[in-house]
């Protein structure tokens, strides 16, 4: 085991993507995005090397599906949320226990949900907003469901572990080591 390793490794961090535009402009940055693919496919399927024309119209073709891609990922505004180490998750829940009200409606509530949500991703989103800025940014900019998925992230990367892809192993290996020396 690779001590070091271990000691230098970095908390667990998850990308939440947020719509920022609205249908409309979705809609046309889809459209833009697949007239140009088309555009594309067309040039490429007609190019020649020999012909400058079939070779800058690829180019440009390119350069319009690079631009539309551009386009469309910015549509949405990445927020990068990055577990705390458990004993801050931890203190941080615990300074925010349920209200009786929230008890009433949860007996085994843990935490409130209305103070932890910006505490939480005030300590955990990248951007260095505070508590009060992400109260108010969730109240006024968020649908309650993009609120439920970006606190639900916020609490998932604290509380479970890495997602990792599954590796499926063939009948009669004796794990990764089998798996790997097969492919030499």
């Amino acid at each position: 085991m690779d001590l070091d390793r271990l000691r230098t490794r970095s908390l667990p961090w998850v990308p939440f993507r947020l719509l920022v535009v609205d249908g409309e402009q979705l809609a046309s940055s889809q459209q833009k995005l697949a007239e140009a693919a088309v555009k594309l496919q067309r040039a490429i399927s007609r190019e020649d090397p020999e012909n400058p024309a079939s070779v800058k119209a690829l180019a440009s073709a390119r350069r319009a599906h690079a631009r539309a891609l551009k386009t469309l990922e910015g549509c949405w505004e990445t927020i990068r949320l990055t577990a705390l180490p458990p004993d801050v998750y931890e203190e941080l829940k615990a300074a925010h226990p349920p209200t009786a009200e929230e008890l009433k409606a949860d007996a085994d509530a843990e935490w409130s949900k209305a103070s932890l949500r910006p505490a939480l991703l005030s300590a955990t989103a990248e951007g260095g907003l505070s508590a009060e800025e992400w109260e108010r940014i969730l109240a006024e900019r968020f649908s309650k469901g993009e609120r439920h998925d970006i606190f639900t992230t916020a609490l998932a990367i604290n509380e479970s572990t890495r997602v990792v892809e599954s590796v499926v192993l063939p009948k009669g290996s004796t794990g990764i080591h089998s798996l790997l020396s097969n492919l030499r």
